[in-house]
């Protein structure tokens, strides 16, 4: 254990900053933090005062933020300075942390297991998607407040432990990225997109002669939710949302009621998303459903191998964006879909393509999901770590901190 002056209340290590401002008062630009900027960033982020509609705190730099929505997430941050004016969400407490407090040490110790699940458990809602804790129940939070000279060590010892295990992580991502690349090199040589471009092998064909439906989805005027018993003859409704992976379509939230009107998609439909951002996501239907206008069901001929188009318009997806017509939206209708070129070969070729691929992706898929359980082990092992550092459980002068979670 290493020398402590003891717990002591947050607010008496950091003052709470409260100054709020009209964004629009600071110039044309601001650095914007938010929670959405944060979840998807990890900073904040540039943008234009005519886009924020709400006050905001005013920072200068050398603050803390932590987030008081959900507070399970643990959303903290160091802000750094900047040259741009600096504002925060006022869903966020902004700590400046006093003589004598790393801000650094801080920023660790409000990230920590400990400090979230003691902000879990005071979290005011009767809904758990926005639950939070007033500016108070933070401020008040007890922490280990060692000497200045600790708090540096800890931080030192926990930057190159964290930076160490995240540049592992990170060489698991680019591995993984680099098997999905290989995946998809391989399913453009398999089905012929390749050989299609270069003029070679393969006779491109319109899509139209290798299905027999095109339809599109709609949003009917009554959804229910996919786990209520009342109305048996039903269709899972989905949207582009729940094509998240390759030809995956995830389980639908929704529900609508077949009932004559709403477009039914058979089982063994290719989904083809033609509007919006995620136009050219592809999707494969294992089970009748239905869908929003931004899904259009393909359902293929009998000499056509359902799956052996859906891995050639999933790797022909960039190719399909550029086929839309352009207006505000992007957008491609049924009509020009139906003419975009594909490769057709006889169907024994298509059907040994899609076995082979499929074996492919069933052996990429599990080294994702291997890869899933090691990155979450080693986000598990950062926080272990973080956690017993902070409150002073070990010693990081002697410890290189591989003992911490045995």
């Amino acid at each position: 254990m290493t020398s402590s002056l003891g717990r002591v209340p947050l607010w008496t290590t950091a003052h709470e900053v409260r100054k709020v401002v009209d964004p629009a008062t600071l110039g044309d630009h601001v650095v914007h933090y938010s929670i959405p900027s944060l979840d998807e960033f990890g900073a904040g982020k540039v943008e234009e005062v005519d886009s924020i509609k709400s006050a905001k705190l005013s920072l200068h730099g050398g603050e803390v933020l932590i987030s008081k929505l959900n507070p399970r997430k643990s959303r903290v941050i160091y802000i750094n300075r900047d040259q741009l004016p600096i504002v925060a969400s006022t869903e966020f407490v902004a700590l400046l942390p006093l003589p004598g407090i790393d801000s650094r040490f801080l920023t660790y110790t409000l990230g920590s297991e400990s400090a979230r699940q003691e902000l879990d458990s005071r979290v005011q809602s009767v809904t758990r998607s926005h639950q939070r804790v007033s500016p108070e129940d933070v401020t008040h939070l007890s922490i280990w407040a060692p000497d200045i000279e600790e708090q540096r060590r800890i931080v030192d010892f926990l930057d190159a432990e964290v930076s160490r295990m995240g540049k592992l992580a990170k060489v698991r991502k680019k591995q993984l990225s680099l098997l999905w690349e290989r995946l998809d090199a391989v399913a453009k040589e398999a089905t012929g997109r390749a050989a299609l471009h270069a003029n070679a092998d393969y006779t491109p064909t319109k899509l139209r002669r290798a299905i027999t439906m095109i339809r599109t989805g709609t949003t009917p005027s009554h959804l229910e939710d996919v786990g209520s018993d009342n109305s048996p003859n039903t269709l899972p409704w989905y949207t582009p949302a729940a094509l998240d992976g390759v030809l995956q379509v995830s389980p639908a939230e929704k529900k609508a009621r077949d009932d004559g009107y709403v477009p039914a998609f058979p089982a063994g439909s290719i989904l083809v998303t033609g509007i919006g951002e995620s136009l050219g996501k592809i999707g494969y239907l294992t089970h009748a459903a239905t869908g929003n206008q931004q899904l259009t069901a393909l359902f293929p001929t009998s000499t056509t191998n359902g799956r052996f188009l859906a891995w050639q318009l999933h790797v022909a997806r960039d190719e399909l964006r550029n086929w839309t017509q352009y207006s505000r939206v992007r957008i491609i209708n049924n009509d020009t879909l139906a003419d975009f070129h594909i490769s057709l070969p006889a169907k024994s070729v298509q059907d040994k393509v899609v076995a082979r691929l499929d074996e492919h992706l069933a052996k990429v898929r599990s080294l994702d999901a291997v890869t899933d359980g090691f990155i979450a082990a080693i986000r598990e092992r950062q926080r272990a770590l973080i956690t017993a550092a902070v409150t002073g459980q070990f010693d990081v002068s002697t410890a290189s901190g591989r003992g911490v979670m045995e």
